[in-house]
């Protein structure tokens, strides 16, 4: 009889549940902590690049004979390539800062999760809890019916 219990089993199953749902949550927030990890290391790349072959622009000389056409036409590309070069760097602050947010949402996840998994663990410990003292009452009233009629 549990009728004086004030937990239930199927109060533990809907935590079970809850705690499942959550750490589904969990292992889709790493998922996706995984792809923004791999975004940042190739943007990371591609900025580090485009730095690089501006900085090879950038340290070549002109020939000793040229027209100022060559000269415009090679400062024009120097100038593309340091656009390039900010570009990738500016997107590659933004796939960090999107890897960022997205570790805290992970925190946050995990965090909420270690929470339902103890509240869970503090019903399944108050069940066993409830079931041993109402185990021990029934002894006691056992021994005190056949202390009685002894």
């Amino acid at each position: 009889d549990r009728r004086g219990c004030t937990v239930s089993t199927a109060r533990i199953r809907r935590a079970d549940r809850i705690v499942e749902l959550r750490a589904l949550g969990v292992d889709r927030v790493e998922i996706e902590l995984g792809q923004r990890v791999r975004d940042t290391a190739r943007a990371e790349v591609d900025a580090k690049s485009a730095r690089q072959a501006w900085e090879a622009a950038a340290s070549t000389t002109p020939a000793a004979i040229c027209s100022s056409s060559d000269l415009s036409e090679a400062y024009a590309y120097r100038i593309a390539l340091i656009q390039r070069s900010e570009t990738l760097d500016t997107r590659a602050k933004q796939v960090r800062a999107q890897e960022d947010s997205v570790r805290e949402k992970l925190r946050v996840a995990k965090t909420e999760l270690r929470k339902i998994e103890t509240w869970r663990d503090r019903l399944v410990e108050t069940l066993r809890a409830e079931e041993s003292t109402q185990e021990r009452k029934a002894a006691d009233d056992v021994a005190a019916r056949i202390a009685r009629s002894a």
